[in-house]
C-alpha cells in the first residue's frame, strides 16, 4: 500500500485536541503545502485564515458560531492550529486584478474545489508529521449575509469584518489516545463481529453511516476492477 493510502487508512477525525502546541516548523511545512495547491489560471477564489496556537479568541468565536444543535458544538475548532477556508468576493490573480467574468455560481464552485484540495493536502501533510486532524464543514445558513444573527454555521471576525467559513481543519495532538470523540475507520469485513445491536448496547452505534460506494462511484470499461468494501465510521474504542 502506498504512503498516502496508509495515511488515509489510519486517519481519525479527531474532535478533542490537547493544548500541546504545534511547532513553528510544522506550521511552516503546512503553509508550504497550501502554496502548492493548483488554482485555475492562477486566480485564487479562496482566502485561508490560519488560526495559530495563540489565536484563542478567534477560535472561540468560530466554535460558538458553529453550534449545530442546541449546545452541540465542534471542538475540533479549538485545536492548536485551525485552517479556515473562506470564499473571496471575487477571483483575483497574482497582480491583484479582479476577473469580472466569473459569476457568483462559478466562483462558489472554484472555491469549493480549491478548499477541498487544499484542506485534504494539508490534512495529509499533518498526518505525515504525526499530528491528528479534524474536519468541520461549517457552511452556515443559506442566504448568509454577514450579520451576527446569521453567524451560526461558521463565521469569524477578520479585521473587523465577519467572514463566513466554508470549511475548517483542526490540526494538533489528540486530547487522549482513546479519545471517545475520535472515530477511526474499519471495513465492513473487519466489523462483522460487531452487530448493530451490540453497538447500540454499548452506545457506539453509527448514526450516519457512509453511503454504499456503489451509490456514487461507477466503473466503466474495466471489467476486471471491482469496488472495494465501503468504509464504516466506528468509534475509536471499537476499532
Amino acid at each position: 500500500m502506498n504512503k498516502i493510502a496508509t495515511l488515509l487508512d489510519n486517519r481519525k477525525n479527531t474532535r478533542c485536541f490537547s493544548d500541546k502546541p504545534v511547532s513553528t516548523e510544522i506550521i511552516n511545512d503546512l503553509l508550504a503545502v497550501i502554496n502548492r495547491i493548483p488554482a485555475k489560471e492562477q486566480q485564487m477564489p479562496t482566502e485561508v485564515f490560519v488560526l495559530g496556537n495563540n489565536a484563542q479568541d478567534m477560535k472561540q468565536e468560530l466554535y460558538v458560531n458553529t453550534e449545530c444543535e442546541v449546545d452541540v458544538f465542534n471542538p475540533q475548532l479549538l485545536a492548536p492550529v485551525v485552517f479556515c477556508f473562506c470564499r473571496k468576493e471575487n477571483v483575483v490573480d497574482a497582480n491583484g486584478v479582479t476577473d469580472p467574468s466569473v459569476p457568483p455560481a462559478a466562483l462558489n464552485e472554484l472555491h469549493r474545489y480549491y478548499a477541498g484540495m487544499a484542506s485534504m493536502a494539508v490534512g495529509l501533510a499533518a498526518l505525515d508529521a504525526g499530528l491528528n486532524i479534524g474536519f468541520c464543514q461549517s457552511q452556515g445558513l443559506d442566504g448568509w449575509t454577514g450579520t451576527q444573527d446569521e453567524a451560526r454555521g461558521g463565521a469569524i471576525t477578520v479585521n473587523g469584518e465577519l467572514r463566513k467559513v466554508s470549511l475548517s481543519l483542526g490540526v494538533g495532538y489528540p486530547a487522549t489516545e482513546t479519545d471517545h470523540m475520535s472515530r477511526s475507520r474499519v471495513t465492513g469485513k473487519q466489523s462483522d463481529n460487531m452487530s448493530a445491536e451490540s453497538l447500540v448496547r454499548r452506545g457506539l452505534e453509527e448514526t450516519r453511516p457512509r453511503p454504499g460506494l456503489n451509490s456514487y462511484v461507477s466503473i466503466f470499461g474495466q471489467d476486471d476492477v471491482s469496488l472495494p468494501d465501503t468504509w464504516l465510521n466506528l468509534p475509536l474504542e471499537s476499532a
